[in-house]
């Protein structure tokens, strides 16, 4: 059968046998049996067991609620961390299973942020070997998508009380982090501080730039002169007499 798991059980590997308890007549994992199919991921660590595992999650991305609950638990940083083992061991075959599988999956926005997958898939786009390649290029082209749309969804701006004078606005401007390169520098994320900016953004107000502290020193009277800039008296003052 295509999920690997058929025939006489008296034949089958004890992993076949746990699974053959997980499944469904279609060969996907059952809702209530997620979280035990994600602790066999954490387990099986051969070529042969993990590709087998990789084509039972391939069936069961058909199954909505069993996929849902798997994006839910641990399973998709499992993925992550086989992806980057396998790259690293060249063990071409596991990486292109698991590209499959992951277009398959229901991707967000925040398991990209929270598994870095996202990076991962992401320097496989000039891979050496032609398939990977391309399914690595079309994975990133349909997640950039997502965060795309995210990013248009979000406010531009969020305005939030300020600690500064009464009628200061602090107004941050958003974006959304690029989960799918390794760093990111973001444009205009510094803070801006504006003050009396109508709706309309009249002539009335003004932008409220932060100086850098500079304080205007008082003027220090003459070495010569007392605190009221005259002279100090230059009379010698007698000495003092020590008792005989």
């Amino acid at each position: 059968k295509e999920d690997g798991i058929g025939g006489d059980s008296a034949f089958c590997s004890p992993l076949e046998q746990e699974l053959r308890l997980m499944i469904t007549s279609d060969g996907a994992i059952s809702p209530d049996q997620v979280s035990r199919f994600v602790t066999l991921l954490t387990r099986e660590d051969s070529l042969a067991t993990r590709s087998l595992l990789l084509t039972v999650l391939k069936a069961t991305a058909s199954n909505p609620l069993s996929t849902k609950r798997f994006m839910e638990t641990e399973g998709l940083s499992i993925l992550n961390s086989w992806l980057v083992e396998s790259q690293e061991r060249q063990k071409y075959s596991i990486v292109g299973q698991i590209l499959k599988v992951l277009r398959l999956l229901p991707m967000t926005l925040e398991a990209l942020k929270i598994t870095l997958i996202g990076k991962s898939v992401n320097s496989l786009r000039k891979h050496v070997d032609p398939l990977i390649k391309r399914k690595a290029l079309e994975l990133v082209s349909r997640w950039k998508n997502l965060i795309n749309t995210v990013a248009d969804d979000s406010p531009a701006t969020t305005p939030s009380q300020s600690p500064g004078p009464p009628g200061t606005t602090h107004t941050t401007v958003g974006s959304t982090p690029n989960p799918l390169v390794t760093t990111q520098t973001t444009a205009g994320a510094a803070p801006t501080h504006t003050s009396g900016v109508g709706a309309g953004g009249g002539g009335g107000g003004h932008v409220a730039v932060k100086s850098e502290n500079k304080k205007r020193a008082h003027p220090q009277p003459p070495h010569n002169q007392g605190p009221h800039g005259h002279e100090d008296d230059k009379k010698e003052k007698p000495p003092l007499l020590l008792p005989p």
